[in-house]
């Protein structure tokens, strides 16, 4: 588990984070880039996201906790990830190359680990 700025998300062990830990990176060049805002209105801010982003190719949850779909195409699919907390969001951007051995598993793990977490201290990573 690795933690940013009140977020935290899980990644495989292979993963490297940057110094500050608000990005990681696989080996095969996939990535996921984690941040935390405040919002007014969880409601008001899902629907700026979905018109900002338009056509998008999967919705893989769409709830009064999170909303998580696909854009992009390969060789890069984008994972969008925006999950509540209280009044901030902890948004995670998930990209998969297409090169990548994680499976469709992997992914999901990954985009569910995505949470606003208090962090237990520095960035450590749990193997």
């Amino acid at each position: 588990m690795l933690f940013f700025d009140g977020c935290g998300f899980a990644v495989p062990v292979s993963w490297r984070a940057n110094e500050d830990a608000s990005s990681v990176k696989a080996p095969d060049g996939s990535n996921l880039s984690v941040r935390r805002f405040k919002i007014a209105s969880w409601s008001a801010h899902k629907a700026q996201i979905k018109a900002a982003f338009g056509r998008v190719n999967v919705v893989h949850e769409d709830s009064e906790r999170r909303l998580w779909f696909e854009i992009g195409d390969p060789p890069r699919v984008q994972h969008f990830i925006d999950v509540i907390g209280g009044l901030a969001v902890c948004n995670g951007l998930l990209e998969i190359r297409a090169a990548t051995n994680l499976t469709a598993g992997d992914v999901r793990r990954i985009a569910d680990s995505v949470a606003p977490r208090p962090s237990p201290g520095p960035p450590v990573a749990i193997k």
